[in-house]
């Protein structure tokens, strides 16, 4: 069940040639919008994994993200002694949703649950505490941002790659080719 009531008040906002409904509790900001292209080559497998754990702020122990090369560029390739990968990622940051947290902005079935919430808690009947938890969690998400993001993976072998012709523009190129649809 919702604790927040972002329905409620709905208004048309535009944003590109689009308008979206957004409850009158919610704010929708396109300050927030950008867009980053960024490439990375990696030379061996671990400098990929390195990478991908740096990239999703992961922590814990080191290969934790073994599989990912396999799936990321499609082959299971131990070491990259004949080959060099690159991975080109493409982001797009929209706008963010924020909604204010207070009890005037919380839904009619939320406030009359925490009304029938015992006023303190018993270790010998935790049942309607659990429940309320249950229905309604524990957190509540009061900012969202929408946006994507899109990683476009190769390898090449080495001995192909030159000063002119390096995997950087490879990739680069190649992207291009995917997204306009006109990759052979």
């Amino acid at each position: 069940q919702k604790v927040g009531d972002t329905e409620s008040g709905k208004r048309a906002v535009p944003y590109r040639k689009t308008a979206y409904n957004v409850g009158k509790n919610v704010t929708m900001s396109t300050v927030v919008a950008t867009e980053n292209f960024s490439t990375e080559t990696f030379s061996s497998r671990d400098e990929f994994e390195k990478h991908t754990q740096t990239s999703v702020e992961a922590s814990g122990k080191y290969g934790a993200f073994s599989a990912g090369f396999k799936v990321t560029f499609g082959s299971d390739i131990k070491t990259l002694e004949e080959r060099e990968a690159a991975l080109y990622s493409h982001t797009v940051r929209l706008w963010k949703l924020t909604f204010e947290v207070n009890p005037a902005n919380a839904t009619e079935a939320f406030k009359k649950r925490v009304d029938d919430l015992p006023k303190a808690f018993d270790p010998g009947n935790p049942t309607t505490f659990f429940n309320f938890l249950v229905d309604f969690g524990a957190d509540i998400v009061s900012e969202v941002t929408v946006g994507g993001s899109l990683n476009y993976a190769m390898t090449a072998l080495k001995s192909f790659l030159s000063q002119t012709n390096t995997l950087d523009a490879m990739v680069k190129a190649e992207y291009g080719a995917f997204v306009s649809g006109s990759a052979t």
